[in-house]
């Protein structure tokens, strides 16, 4: 992060150097290191604040040309499970409607529940993930480890798939390459909830003319997850 400008002349900078210099120095090194080893995966904190949940630089800057390949999720990390019932991992989902550069975030499994709440919201909205931690309860941890094995089987739809809201707890990813999509169904409530699913085809980048195998209404548990497969029926 910034911590004010440098007088030394032999840096090669101007002297002193300026916020903008220093934002300009983190995304030469990212370049450089791509130059050599492509296929590094580079996060970005914010060039200017660093391990805040603030933004200072524009959230996308240093992305092209060979630079940093995915940001930090706004420090949503310290503890996961109370930033998503409490309202503040909100912003993960309109930060996915509004961008398609990735999010990496690292976070702690012992916070979860027995629905895997956390640990599903969080492949949903942050394309990189790092896991942590060994949950104390067997059935949390059979939750996790379902989670887990649904993820790998279906990664494509969450990591180079595309994102789609139909609202702040109903997200759709859509396959990169396949006329296909998942449905990630949340309730971030403290009792069960059956909501009406409305999947448009069309608005999700997909065939208006095939039909698709997606319940009309969904039934969640309080503070759970329900994954829908969404394939075009022969």
């Amino acid at each position: 992060m910034w911590n004010g400008p440098c007088w030394d002349p032999s840096h090669g900078h101007p002297s002193p150097s300026r916020r903008h210099d220093h934002v300009e120095a983190t995304n030469r090194l990212a370049r450089l290191v791509h130059e050599n080893y492509p296929h590094v995966l580079i996060e970005m904190h914010d060039q200017m604040l660093g391990g805040t949940n603030l933004r200072y630089v524009p959230t996308y800057y240093g992305h092209s040309n060979g630079g940093l390949d995915t940001v930090w999720a706004f420090e949503l990390m310290w503890d996961p499970m109370q930033d998503l019932v409490g309202g503040h991992s909100i912003a993960l989902y309109y930060y996915n409607l509004a961008y398609s550069l990735p999010l990496y975030i690292h976070i702690d499994l012992r916070r979860d529940n027995e629905h895997a709440l956390m640990l599903w919201w969080n492949i949903s909205t942050c394309r990189h993930l790092g896991l942590g931690g060994t949950h104390r309860d067997e059935a949390a941890r059979a939750a996790q480890k379902q989670a887990m094995a649904a993820y790998r089987r279906l990664k494509p739809f969450f990591a180079s798939g595309v994102f789609y809201g139909i609202d702040e707890q109903t997200h759709v990813h859509r396959h990169p390459d396949e006329l296909r999509a998942v449905i990630n169904c949340f309730n971030l409530e403290d009792h069960p909830v059956t909501r009406p699913l409305e999947f448009d085809p069309a608005r999700l980048g997909l065939s208006q003319a095939r039909r698709y195998s997606v319940p009309r209404e969904v039934s969640i548990p309080a503070y759970g997850h329900v994954l829908i497969e969404a394939s075009p029926i022969a």
